[in-house]
């Protein structure tokens, strides 16, 4: 019969922290007032569209600090796994996002604080993990090799996972039931160590597809897009394992406000980018939110 220390009991199920307050725009409507452990969450939409600009931000609020030398941050002192499967991760801009963030904290309570921007950034990089993967037989080795890590590090209470639907088609054509197999590791990291899952799945061309042509139609109009009256419908390629895990599911959409700036022969149409997030549920609870992606980070409107 398999045993377990009484320390390994205390990480797996005992002490993870909790995430109430890591984003409330998004998730304070949630039946629980937030996420909790062993949720699943999804980001769906198609490229370009936020998704991995969304892991980064929520990415951001877990490793910050809540405060640093006095300096209020609203961080959540977690550690947090990030498995890139699209190599799209960017170190150099998380490091920006973090110093210009605690710098603009600085400003209005202590500028002279501003020196100790590299070791804010410093205490923030020592509670993020990050893993690459360009196979689905990689990315379940490593999940395998991570529960030993999060069993000796229980800060650990997030895994961000951005293309959980990378390796799909590769997989399903080669007819190994990799996915089939991550799926299942996926819930039994949530099952068994208290695990919260946020992940990215893109959209399949067919909707790409149709989201480009409808914009296209809008393109000299100075309206928001109605981008969710025509991209709001989800359509699932995972297998039902996945579908069944996701607890809570937001679609991204990305529409463009044309403005004209400038007046007479000078006047130009500027295009301004901006973002939105709805929550996909069949309930009462209405979530949405627009928002803009600056040297910042997401900054909600």
């Amino acid at each position: 019969m398999a045993t377990e220390s009484a320390a390994k009991l205390f990480a797996r199920l005992g002490s993870k922290q909790t995430v109430i307050g890591i984003e409330d725009r998004l998730f304070n409507k949630l039946e629980c007032g937030g996420l909790t452990c062993g949720d699943v969450v999804e980001f769906y939409g198609s490229q370009g569209c936020g998704k991995t600009e969304m892991l980064l931000h929520l990415l951001i609020k877990c490793i910050m600090p809540d405060n640093f030398h006095g300096i209020t941050m609203n961080g959540r002192s977690m550690s947090v796994v990030y498995i890139d499967c699209d190599y799209r991760f960017n170190l150099l801009r998380l490091i920006s996002i973090l110093e210009q963030r605690y710098c603009k904290s600085c400003q209005g309570v202590n500028p002279s604080l501003i020196k100790l921007s590299q070791d804010f950034v410093q205490t923030c990089l020592q509670r993020f993990y990050i893993i690459r993967c360009d196979s689905i037989h990689q990315l379940i080795a490593s999940l395998h090799w991570l529960e030993s890590s999060i069993c000796n590090n229980p800060d650990i209470a997030i895994m961000l996972i951005d293309g959980i639907g990378s390796f799909y088609w590769q997989d399903k054509f080669s007819s190994s039931n990799g996915v089939d197999q991550l799926c299942k590791i996926i819930k039994y990291m949530c099952d068994e160590h208290n695990l919260i899952v946020v992940a990215t799945k893109s959209a399949i061309k067919k909707q790409f597809d149709n989201t480009r042509s409808s914009n296209k139609s809008h393109r000299k109009s100075d309206i928001p897009l109605p981008y969710n009256n025509y991209n709001s419908n989800h359509i699932e390629y995972m297998p039902n394992i996945w579908k069944k895990l996701v607890k809570y599911r937001y679609i991204l959409n990305k529409f463009d406000i044309f403005r004209s700036e400038g007046s007479g022969n000078t006047s130009q149409l500027a295009v301004s980018p901006t973002y939105s997030v709805v929550f996909d549920h069949n309930s009462s609870i209405e979530i949405s939110q627009n928002f803009i992606i600056t040297e910042e980070g997401i900054v909600f409107k």
